[in-house]
């Protein structure tokens, strides 16, 4: 009997003790979890478990004002890069060649965008002839070129440098676009191979506005919307005050139109709204030319060059335009990628330059 007892009595002891470390266990292993997965505390390291990018998957972005180790190629808020290469002989050779490796089988051997497997794609490529691309500055084929077009071109940055990027631009704007059976000839040696040359940086940047005033910050709506509000000047500078509470001004040459003409503006890889809406009012969008200042304000759905159109941009009142309304609902520059949220304001640039107060 004391026997059965005393199994008894260690039985419930034991499972006492297990249920004690039961209860114990659960909030250690809830700790842990929750320091894994919510904190995130790195607690064991491998070499093998690193950071990684599956096929087909887009590197990250690379972090506001980094300057790539081959040059500041591009930076948010600076504006198209000014071409650094010159349309030389040495140059126009190389463009040649990687424009058959990289551009004709869409674009076409002459530009006119009838490659070979242009039939196969959802929209038409670009004709790299045509007014509104020969007209785009160097500095927006390059950024066309470095992000792409979403949805309709892939991005060259991974397959070319900067230097090969520019040197493409300049074939481009050659207007001496040749049949691939020459392209052939160059890569048979007769000509600049393409690894010969080294890579070009970009002359550094003056984020001071080239020694003279500083730069100020505002949202690219808010920008136009004051030109707007100011009378539409062209030549005159207008006041805005910039997201500091700096006193400042700009003009429509040097800071308003550019938001029209130049890419990757409203977002990375947006293409310059001119290379829709050009002088060219037959084939272009709307029949809109918003690369000149005569343009914006001739508007929309114009029957030639001396007609004037709807007005685009409100009668004076910005808010009420129908300019404003197209970019602050996204609907224009096309190809907003969704992680990047509409703003009414506009995405913040480096625009006009500091004023000094009278006394």
């Amino acid at each position: 009997m004391s026997n059965k007892l005393s199994q008894f009595l260690t039985s419930r002891l034991r499972n006492r003790i297990l249920f004690t470390l039961v209860l114990l266990a659960i909030p250690l292993v809830l700790g842990l979890l929750v320091t894994y997965e919510v904190i995130q505390v790195d607690w064991i390291s491998f070499m093998e478990v690193q950071p990684s990018f599956r096929p087909m998957e887009a590197p990250r972005p690379v972090p506001a004002d980094s300057i790539p180790v081959n040059g500041p190629v591009y930076i948010q808020g600076m504006g198209s890069p000014e071409n650094p290469i010159e349309a030389d002989e040495v140059s126009l050779q190389r463009g040649q060649i990687l424009y058959a490796i990289n551009c004709a089988v869409c674009h076409g051997p002459n530009g006119k965008g009838d490659g070979p497997v242009a039939a196969y794609l959802a929209e038409e490529p670009a004709d790299l002839t045509s007014v509104g691309v020969q007209d785009s500055s160097d500095g927006t084929l390059f950024l066309v070129i470095t992000n792409g077009v979403p949805g309709t071109m892939p991005a060259l940055r991974e397959n070319l440098t900067p230097r090969e990027r520019w040197d493409i631009v300049n074939y481009i704007k050659s207007g001496t676009l040749t049949p691939p059976e020459v392209t052939s000839a160059a890569l048979e040696g007769q000509r600049t191979p393409v690894p010969t040359l080294i890579p070009a940086t970009m002359p550094p940047v003056d984020l001071t506005g080239g020694g003279g005033p500083a730069k100020c910050s505002i949202g690219a709506l808010d920008l136009i919307g004051l030109w707007v509000e100011a009378g539409t000047p062209e030549s005159d500078p207008f006041p805005f005050t910039d997201v500091n509470g700096a006193a400042c001004q700009a003009t429509f040459a040097e800071d308003v139109l550019p938001l029209f003409t130049e890419s990757n503006v409203w977002f990375p890889g947006a293409v310059a709204c001119s290379s829709c809406h050009n002088a060219n009012l037959a084939a272009a969008s709307a029949n809109m030319d918003l690369s000149t200042y005569e343009g914006i304000l001739a508007g929309s759905y114009r029957t030639d060059a001396s007609a004037a159109g709807n007005d685009i941009l409100g009668g004076g009142v910005w808010t009420d335009s129908t300019l404003f309304f197209k970019l602050s609902t996204g609907q224009m520059p096309l190809g907003r990628p969704a992680n990047i949220p509409l703003d009414e304001h506009g995405p913040v640039i480096s625009a006009g330059s500091q004023v000094s107060e009278t006394p």
